[in-house]
C-alpha cells in the first residue's frame, strides 16, 4: 500500500473576495450564535478535508462554507441532537457542493 504525497505550494491568493467572506462567516457566527458554529465548524472541516483530496479548490474552501452557513436551519438555543444533526447536514452539503459557481446547498 503506497501513500500518496501531499504537495502544498505556498503563493499569493488572487481572490482578495475571500477574505471578505471569511470574515462575513466569522461575523455571523459571533452576531447570531445558535447552530451557526457549530455549522461553519462542519462545513470548513469538510471542506479542507475535500481539499486535501484533492477534490476542491482551495479558494472554494470559504465559498463552500458560506453557502452551506447561509442555507442552514437556524436555530437560536438548539439542543445537542440538533447540534449532532445539523453537523451532519453541513458535512454532507459540503460533500455535494461542486464548485463557486454550480451549488447543490440551494434549499
Amino acid at each position: 500500500m503506497s501513500v500518496k504525497p501531499k504537495v502544498f505550494v505556498t503563493r499569493r491568493i488572487p481572490d482578495a473576495g475571500l477574505k471578505l467572506i471569511q470574515e462575513a462567516c466569522a461575523a455571523e457566527v459571533a452576531r447570531r450564535g445558535g447552530t451557526c458554529g457549530a455549522v461553519l465548524n462542519a462545513a470548513n472541516e469538510a471542506a479542507v478535508t475535500r481539499f486535501l483530496d484533492g477534490d476542491l479548490s482551495f479558494l472554494d474552501i470559504p465559498r463552500v462554507c458560506r453557502a452551506v452557513l447561509e442555507h442552514h436551519h437556524y436555530s437560536p438555543r438548539p439542543t445537542l441532537t440538533e447540534l449532532g444533526e445539523l453537523d451532519r447536514w453541513a458535512r454532507q452539503e459540503t460533500l455535494r457542493w461542486k464548485t463557486a459557481t454550480t451549488c447543490s446547498v440551494m434549499g
